[in-house]
């Protein structure tokens, strides 16, 4: 019988809690990377994104960019005791094939709502088809039990998320410059 044997010492993984959790309140600006990091980015944006809140009816979907104006907790600055503060944020996705929403047990194809609805992010996450196609992927923001955004994308895709007076920049940017669409 061979025994396994470390040969030197392991290597110590991240400290996540260290490397996320901020001192400064300056507003983020968080882009996805590709290949190897993209898990990595996609674990943080979920972390930013966790209890965010938006309505169904303000997304945007223009030009293969979908929009999502919200409001998010900075988790990234709360200390036991403190209180948590929100802040208004851009969630952008690029290049979108196409969105569809779930609720509970009813699927709507088409990216249609039956009515607006404020919601609640638990999560992001890239879904199951994502490791089963090789040039599409898909994106999940969802709350357990509740819905599921299922965003489809050609890779390579980006993911964005920005705060603050910048994300209501982009908002006026891509309305005004995609009114006559």
């Amino acid at each position: 019988m061979v025994k396994n044997r470390m040969i030197g010492k392991p290597k110590q993984q991240p400290d996540f809690a260290a490397n996320f959790h901020q001192d400064s309140a300056a507003p983020i600006d968080y882009v996805s990377r590709d290949g190897a990091l993209l898990l990595h980015d996609v674990a943080y944006l979920s972390s930013y994104l966790q209890d965010a809140r938006f309505r169904s009816d303000r997304l945007m979907l223009r030009r293969k960019t979908l929009s999502i104006p919200l409001k998010r907790d900075r988790w990234e600055l709360y200390r036991k005791g403190d209180e948590l503060k929100a802040i208004s944020s851009l969630l952008t996705i690029h290049p979108v094939i196409c969105l569809s929403w779930e609720f509970q047990d009813l699927a709507l194809p088409n990216g249609r709502l039956p009515l607006p609805r404020d919601l609640f992010i638990g999560s992001l996450f890239l879904g199951e088809s994502t490791w089963e196609m090789s040039n599409e992927c898909e994106i999940v923001l969802c709350r357990p039990r509740i819905f599921q955004l299922r965003v489809r994308v050609t890779d390579p895709f980006t993911i964005r998320l920005t705060d603050s007076h910048a994300a209501k920049q982009k908002i006026n940017a891509n309305s005004r410059g995609n009114a006559s669409n």
